[in-house]
């Protein structure tokens, strides 16, 4: 099991390390909405989250001929690549929820106002920001559970 583990994370090391960057980076944009490192914040944020979503579109994105498979996936489970299809999806989705963050007004809803809110400090009312967040951890979500799925099934 530890040296599929290992394997795995040998394959993956580049994208568990974007994915770590781009949450910090994004996670304190907030933190410094004041300061003028909030432009520094928001350019580590985009880039490596760019080099997902163009990871995603060019290695996981089936192409007509290749079947129901990516490139960039090599696995016989049915569940890793439907979890892999999902990513280049929803890494789709993340860059075009960000830059509607800027567009789409501040709601009416009051969401963070009591602070019962997860992650108030950055969400806010908007709605197109919590999209956006939601997508990450959807991809981690997702990620964990493949993880461990694989981590389960024997060689």
């Amino acid at each position: 099991m530890f040296e599929k583990l290992k394997r795995i994370l040998v394959l993956h090391w580049h994208v568990f390390a974007l994915l770590a960057i781009t949450w910090f980076f994004g996670y304190n944009i907030a933190a410094h909405a004041d300061s003028p490192l909030v432009a520094m914040y928001y350019v580590m944020h985009i880039l490596p989250g760019c080099a997902l979503s163009l990871l995603a579109f060019f290695l996981l994105h089936p192409k007509e001929n290749e079947g129901h498979t990516g490139r960039g996936v090599r696995s016989s489970h049915a569940l890793t690549l439907q979890i892999h299809k999902a990513f280049s999806y929803l890494l789709a989705v993340a860059p075009a929820a960000g830059v509607l963050v800027f567009f789409v007004p501040a709601g009416p809803w009051h969401l963070g106002a009591s602070g019962s809110f997860w992650l108030t400090h950055v969400y806010h009312d908007n709605l197109m920001h919590l999209v956006h967040g939601a997508t990450f951890y959807l991809v981690v979500l997702l990620g964990i559970v493949n993880l461990l799925y694989m981590a389960n099934q024997p060689n």
